[in-house]
This record gives structure tokens, C-alpha cells and sequence, in this order.
């Protein structure tokens, strides 16, 4: 399984060895150029096939790129009941739309991404201040919820 710290190091070891085979296109084709003199037509025809050669391999960087991040955003998942009025990513029932429509602090069927693992680490009992949520209006705890909850939800 993929974890983001993995799927960094892929990206940054890829995009490294990438960026050496650019260095060495790149050195190869100034010596080129130089070699061929005072024909301004042959420099200009050399120099757009490297640029076009370079530009492809800059494309494959960025595809490459792209595709790595897929496996980084799998590992969120959907937290409901932790954000702050305004600051849910989507779903916030009936009403809203979406992405920071709640109108209500920790509203229940609001939700938020979040790494996985981490939602139920959301709460009023939690020693981490990156997790702490306020306690519910009648003390009880809140906590962090993978499913909708009806608390703290809009009046209709």
C-alpha cells in the first residue's frame, strides 16, 4: 500500500532521475550545436528538435507527477462532524452544496478529508490540540464520525 511519505519519495527520485537525463540531453545538445558551425539553417533546424525533445520530456515529468499523487489522495477519507462553519470540503446535507457550504460549527453531516485513520482521533477528549474538538452543549463528548451524525445539524 502507498503512503504519502512513499509516494514523495517515488515522485522526488523520479523527477530527480529525470532532471539528470535532461542535464545530460541538454550538454549533449550545446556540444552538438557548437559543432556545426556557421550554417545558421542547421543550427535552427538542431535547435527546434531539442527544444521539441525537451519539451516532451517535460511533459512525461508532468504526467508522471500527476499519476503519483493519485495514490496520496486514497489515503484520506471522509470526516464528519470536525469542521468549523464554512470549512467543510463537501456534503453538508440538505440545503448546501457543497465544498464550505455547513452553516453550523461541527455540523454532523458536513464533512472533511482527512488521513486516514485520523477521523476518530477528532474529539473533545483528545490531549492533541491538532484533534481537539469543544465538548457538545450537554458535556458529552464530540467526536469525529466516518458516517453522518445528527448533531448540531441546521433547523429546517
Amino acid at each position: 500500500m502507498f503512503t504519502a511519505a512513499s509516494v514523495d519519495q517515488l515522485v522526488t527520485r523520479r523527477r530527480n532521475d529525470i532532471l539528470h537525463t535532461q542535464c545530460l540531453l541538454y550538454g549533449e545538445a550545446v556540444a552538438d550545436y557548437l559543432q556545426i558551425g556557421a550554417d545558421a539553417d542547421r543550427k535552427r533546424s538542431f535547435l527546434m528538435h531539442k527544444t521539441l525533445s525537451i519539451a516532451a520530456l517535460a511533459g512525461a515529468v508532468a504526467a508522471a507527477t500527476s499519476m503519483a499523487t493519485i495514490p496520496a489522495q486514497a489515503a484520506n477519507e471522509k470526516c464528519y462532524g470536525i469542521s468549523k462553519a464554512g470549512d467543510n470540503d463537501c456534503a453538508a446535507g440538505p440545503g448546501t452544496t457543497c465544498a464550505g457550504t455547513s452553516t453550523i460549527d461541527y455540523q454532523g453531516n458536513a464533512w472533511t478529508l482527512v488521513p486516514a485513520g485520523t477521523c476518530t482521533e477528532y474529539s473533545s477528549t483528545a490531549t492533541d490540540a491538532k484533534f481537539k474538538l469543544p465538548e457538545l452543549a450537554d458535556g458529552a463528548a464530540r467526536t469525529g464520525s466516518l458516517t453522518p451524525l445528527e448533531r448540531d445539524l441546521p433547523s429546517a
